[in-house]
């Protein structure tokens, strides 16, 4: 990633227009994993900023988030703590297309992957925690889980204040 940011500083004071990628992958989806990416124009002086609110929003990540919660996890509980957060996004924040024209279907779909990955259990009380948090398809990943809940820390992807937590805001990052 090293050679890239060196390119980047040598070619962005010069370029008439910067775009970049946003990615992100929907790990938790049954299947080939799916990969969401968006091409959208640097909207601020901050590309880190910027890269991080146009980054789309996944099942995966919103699923990741709602297991934040105390377990056991009834499964009306656990779907309605994650939809609850697709409806808590900011208003900029993008969807995966299959998160935005079905949240309800996306999220459970997710729940019965990682049901049988062995990464859920269902319990008497609800959906419980494996010791199995990883993702052999990332190997330097110990806790995808963590990973993908800290994904929707970009400002769009934020609750409805548009904030990081710091000092940007959401028109800042190009989100309102």
């Amino acid at each position: 990633m090293s050679r890239l940011r060196a390119a980047y500083a040598v070619l962005e004071p010069v370029a008439r227009r910067t775009f970049l990628a946003a990615v992100s992958y929907d790990v938790f989806r049954p299947g080939r994993m799916r990969l969401v990416l968006r091409i959208v124009p640097l909207a601020t002086a901050n590309a880190r900023t910027s890269l991080m609110a146009a980054r789309p929003v996944t099942a995966s990540q919103v699923l990741a988030r709602a297991l934040g919660a105390p377990a056991p996890w009834p499964a009306a509980r656990l779907e309605g703590a994650a939809l609850a957060i697709v409806r808590a996004l900011h208003q900029g924040a993008f969807l995966d297309p299959a998160l935005s024209r079905d949240p309800r279907r996306a999220v459970r779909r997710a729940v019965l992957h990682l049901v049988r990955s062995g990464r859920l259990a269902q319990g008497a009380g609800g959906y419980v925690p494996t010791s199995r948090r990883d993702d052999p398809r990332f190997p330097h990943v110990a806790d995808m889980f963590a990973l993908q809940a800290a994904q929707l820390d970009g400002p769009c992807a934020l609750w409805p204040q548009g904030r990081l937590g710091r000092s940007t805001s959401a028109e800042d990052a190009g989100c309102a």
